[in-house]
């Protein structure tokens, strides 16, 4: 299960969420999360798969950060 987590969040609205509800070993996924911080401020946005962080993206400064976690794959190119 993978699940993600925002913080330093003020009137951030998450406006499209998607996950598999299940998922299939070997098979690729997209996980969507999309925010409309009109009237806020949105510092973080991390991904976790059992309760292990494997993706974060920081909007000040603006990087993200991959972590190996056993069944992860992560596609760069499509990220960008």
């Amino acid at each position: 299960m993978a699940f993600f987590l925002v913080t330093e969040v003020m009137g951030v609205e998450i406006t499209i969420f998607e996950v598999p509800k299940m998922a299939v070993i070997g098979r690729s996924y997209e996980l969507k999360c999309f925010v409309d911080s009109k009237s806020g401020v949105l510092a973080t946005i991390k991904w976790y798969k059992n309760n292990t962080e494997f993706y974060r993206k920081e909007f000040k400064p603006n990087k993200i950060k991959f972590f190996n976690t056993k069944g992860v794959k992560i596609n760069v190119s499509a990220l960008f």
